[in-house]
């Protein structure tokens, strides 16, 4: 069975600039996981970090990792020059060109779970348990908590009644629900701006939680438990629009796209959102996906395909030798993390391999791409490389 990527990056602890200058870059924008709301994982907007310059890359600065587990560490989410991540240090927002500490929150985050950080135009949400750490016990009551991304001032702050593990950021609206059952999980939705409750979807008889965090074209999914059904909801009025196959989870949409892995034939599927019609099916499931809206890249065991979007043909394939992990499409190339290896860089037509700076050979994943920089993760923490 497909199963659902709850899990963020992990990331990080306190940032140490390092020596040398650092190339001025246009505003990152990678404003949460996946890159969008749709977990495409690719960043449009990125060119300065490209086939011709990704041999140039050098490491600007770093964050080394945590020493402990607790709390999770989330991130990074990298919007208005600015780099965010939750770890031991709290909330923290550094200049993504210097890695100096912009803003920093303690109050809330210093040793709470943070699930998910999402930027959306400029504010900052960031869902989370309330239980330290869940360390002592008991119900895992939520927090929902947005600050202005510029200043770190807090805007707002909810409760609901859920551990607030699943976040979808869509519309203008802030969509939570989770997944322990000993708080009876129900689905609630707040406005962007200043936190105001807008539709709460629970059921005294069963839990409801979101399906998905992935949005269909600005609506969200929603399963009814006891009912064994999944709904399409309005994300602004938490009104149904129609039915969901339960046996279709989505793994990535962009555009008119969105990839469904179908459990009951163990398929994938290309449907376009706009007729909700299946272009076309194949026989090759897996969670590791991305998108461009034109091509489709998957990482099914060691090998990395490409295949046409609009006809489902394959375009090319590679086999890397090692377990490929979640593939990042940006500025003409696609990253791919490969098992005991340097992460694989690709050109993202052809499939051509793309030799990359020496400073890249300890990265294992790509985190984001953006403003001409690339965040990768190292046995020595996060690392920002810039041109």
């Amino acid at each position: 069975m497909i199963r659902r990527l709850w899990a963020a990056v992990a990331v990080l602890i306190l940032a140490v600039p390092l020596t040398g200058p650092a190339a001025a870059a246009p505003a990152s924008t990678w404003p949460q996981v996946g890159s969008d709301a749709g977990r495409s994982y690719y960043n449009a907007n990125e060119d300065a970090v490209n086939a011709s310059t990704v041999s140039k890359l050098k490491l600007r600065w770093q964050v080394p990792p945590s020493p402990s587990e607790c709390p999770g560490m989330v991130g990074p989410v990298v919007a208005g020059g600015l780099t965010l991540t939750q770890d031991t240090a709290g909330l923290v927002a550094r200049e993504s060109a210097t890695g100096r500490l912009a803003w920093r929150d303690t109050g809330i985050f210093t040793d709470r779970l943070a699930y998910h950080i999402v930027v959306s135009g400029t504010t900052v949400v960031v869902a989370s348990s309330d239980s330290l750490c869940m360390i002592e016990g008991g119900d895992a009551d939520g927090l929902v908590v947005a600050f202005d991304l510029a200043s770190g001032r807090q805007l707002w702050q909810r409760s609901p009644n859920t551990d607030a593990a699943q976040l979808v950021v869509t519309r203008g609206v802030v969509i939570v629900s989770g997944n322990d059952y000993a708080t009876s999980p129900n689905v609630e939705a707040y406005r962007l701006s200043d936190g105001t409750s807008l539709w709460s979807n629970e059921d005294p008889d069963g839990p409801r939680t979101l399906f998905s965090t992935v949005p269909v074209l600005g609506d969200v999914l929603i399963s009814m438990h006891r009912q064994m059904e999944t709904w399409r909801v309005d994300a602004v009025t938490g009104q149904p629009r129609g039915g969901w196959s339960a046996s279709w989870t989505p793994l990535a949409s962009y555009g008119d796209w969105m990839f469904v892995g179908d459990s009951s034939d163990w398929s994938l599927k290309a449907v376009r959102l706009s007729t909700d019609a299946v272009v076309w099916s194949m026989d090759r499931v897996s969670n590791r996906v991305a998108t461009d809206g034109r091509r489709l890249y998957l990482g099914v065991g060691s090998v990395l395909e490409a295949y046409d979007v609009a006809s489902g043909k394959r375009i090319w394939s590679v086999d890397l030798g090692g377990r490929v992990g979640q593939p990042v499409r940006a500025g003409g190339l696609v990253y791919a993390p490969v098992a005991g290896k340097p992460v694989a860089v690709r050109n993202a037509s052809t499939g051509v391999k793309v030799t990359p700076s020496s400073a890249l050979s300890k990265v294992s994943t790509v985190a984001a791409v953006g403003g001409g920089r690339l965040f990768g993760t190292t046995a020595s923490g996060l690392g920002v490389f810039g041109l």
